[in-house]
């Protein structure tokens, strides 16, 4: 499977294109842990893009370390639970 080019069906047979990626695309289109997902093809003004969507799982959230407490006041813009304004 070559992750560069795309085969498509068309009314009058299949057709394979190339894809012009940028540096960022490229990257997360042949990092594995993205899943691809849909496609649609747009024509604007003549030219034709492929919009692919790709999904990724989210990260655990990390636990928390500590607490801190925020009092937003008159005098006092903000004073945290540690005494720090």
């Amino acid at each position: 499977m070559s992750l560069d080019r795309v085969s498509l069906n068309t009314l009058t047979g299949r057709v394979v294109g190339q894809f012009v990626l940028g540096e960022f695309q490229r990257r997360y289109l042949y990092d594995t842990s993205w899943k691809v997902g849909g496609a649609e093809l747009v024509q604007r003004d003549g030219q034709f893009s492929l919009h692919i969507t790709q999904t990724k799982a989210s990260p655990k959230p990390d636990e928390p370390t500590g607490f801190l407490g925020v009092d937003f006041g008159i005098v006092n813009l903000a004073a945290d639970s540690d005494g720090e304004t």
